[in-house]
């Protein structure tokens, strides 16, 4: 079975199957490669279920065809799509998205250009302020077209987060700026990590449970 690594300064072993089907296994620094093999064999059934899981998600989806009435979403809201003729743009007004009709085939890639525009504007003001209330300090945030994760922490202080995460409603950003945030306090996913989560987000878990269940729902 195939498995990638990622090494931090966590002190357990945790595994993980992306939507994508990806076999990620979390590992402290120093730990041997052997006994990482020998995690991934013990749990192996659990891996084969969940490999299944994401593969009958991904088969659920259905791809975008940007057309006329189709919803896309945008901070937890569902805006449907009006191709206008002669437009040159695509942009939200009164509740729509509205597009060209002449740059459907562009769709894609401009719809990725206006929420990355978005992600920025959302992401930094709202990583300013919940640094300030935990009492951290952020390096800078990057906007990245990660597919696997929501966010990331470098320990030199930069947050990453995909774009994709403003298509979920506030409440779902909050809690994976306060989850990237945490880190900067607690570099591993610790009793005392969950418990800093938890005096920002007392409903913390709430919020993780609503992401794992929608999380491919959100997606171009």
């Amino acid at each position: 079975m195939d498995f990638e690594i990622i090494r931090s300064g966590r002190k357990t072993i945790a595994v993980e199957v992306t939507t994508e089907g990806e076999v990620l296994v979390r590992v402290p620094l120093r730990l041997a490669r052997r006994e990482v093999a020998a995690f991934v064999d013990r749990h192996r059934g659990w891996i084969a279920r969940k490999l299944a899981q994401a593969e009958a998600q991904r088969e659920r989806q259905s791809p975008r065809q940007f057309v006329q009435g189709e919803s896309f979403p945008f901070l937890g809201e569902m805006i449907r799509l009006r191709l206008v003729e002669g437009a040159e743009y695509l942009r939200r007004d009164n509740g729509e998205f509205l597009l060209g009709a002449d740059l459907v085939p562009r769709a894609p890639a401009l719809f990725r250009t206006w929420y990355r525009a978005r992600a920025r504007e959302i992401l930094e003001e709202r990583v300013e302020r919940f640094a300030r209330r935990m009492g951290v300090v952020v390096r800078g945030v990057r906007i990245t077209d990660a597919k696997q994760r929501w966010g990331s922490c470098s320990p030199a202080g930069t947050l990453n987060f995909a774009w994709r995460l403003v298509m979920a409603p506030e409440g779902i950003i909050e809690y994976v700026i306060v989850h990237e945030l945490a880190h900067l306090i607690e570099m591993n996913h610790s009793r005392r990590f969950w418990e800093t989560v938890g005096r920002v987000l007392p409903d913390y878990a709430v919020r993780r449970a609503w992401l794992r269940k929608n999380e491919d729902r959100l997606t171009l």
